[in-house]
């Protein structure tokens, strides 16, 4: 009778094991879908939402009058930057080549080419809109969601410029 209780004992106690480590799995795989969606939101977050932060700071930077437009480099979207530096003016173009946001600075009048800008970071599209003195920027990322902000210049209307 006595065998019987121990083994009784035994399998209760295996039964128990059993259990706490199916729990125990279960609560790390739910840990590691929960890791794996906040990564994916991070991701997004520092694609599309940085390209924005920056572009957006790049604007009040250079928010004087004249020295802000918008404009097209191969029929693609682009922000067009002036400054003045020891008597010469320069242009920084802030534009999407292929799937990055690229920027290049150049003397004002030089033609510019999508290929020799720098990359930014990765976008897999992105416009600008200029309406009075707002400017509308929208980036996605490569997912293909959305992130956009409305910039309010300060200057005066921001001007469209041919590339």
């Amino acid at each position: 009778m006595k065998r019987n209780a121990h083994i009784v004992d035994i399998i209760f106690i295996l039964s128990l094991f059993c259990i706490f480590t199916a729990s125990a799995l279960l609560v790390v795989l739910m840990g590691a879908d929960v890791y794996q969606g906040i990564t994916k939101d991070m991701d997004h977050n520092y694609s599309s939402r940085s390209s924005i932060s920056y572009v957006t700071e790049k604007i009040r930077q250079h928010d004087s009058e004249g020295q802000i437009f918008v404009g097209d480099l191969e029929n693609e979207p682009a922000l067009i930057l002036t400054q003045n530096y020891n008597n010469d003016t320069y242009e920084t173009w802030i534009y999407r080549d292929g799937n990055h946001l690229k920027e290049i600075m150049v003397a004002a009048g030089t033609q510019v080419n999508p290929g020799d800008g720098q990359e930014l970071m990765e976008v897999t599209d992105f416009q600008l809109e200029a309406a009075d003195q707002s400017i509308r920027i929208a980036a996605a990322d490569g997912e293909g969601k959305w992130s956009e902000s409305m910039v309010y210049v300060q200057c005066g209307p921001v001007k469209m410029r041919e590339g």
